[in-house]
């Protein structure tokens, strides 16, 4: 994983370890509206940056 991971990357991880050490199944219909709008950002933030790394590979340096 690179210094910065990527949000997509972060969130995935954490999922899996939360449903590995809570007895029920997490679901996203079931977040509260802050935890929903952190996970937003964090899926516009992996986005942004999934983007720029894209924009990196068109620039011939």
């Amino acid at each position: 994983m690179s210094i910065k991971p990527e949000w997509g990357e972060v969130a995935n991880c954490f999922v899996e370890g939360f449903q590995q050490t809570f007895p029920g199944y997490w679901k996203p219909e079931t977040l509260n509206s802050f935890e929903t709008e952190l996970v937003k950002e964090y899926l516009e933030e992996n986005e942004q940056i999934s983007f720029m790394k894209g924009n990196y590979k068109l620039i011939d340096f």
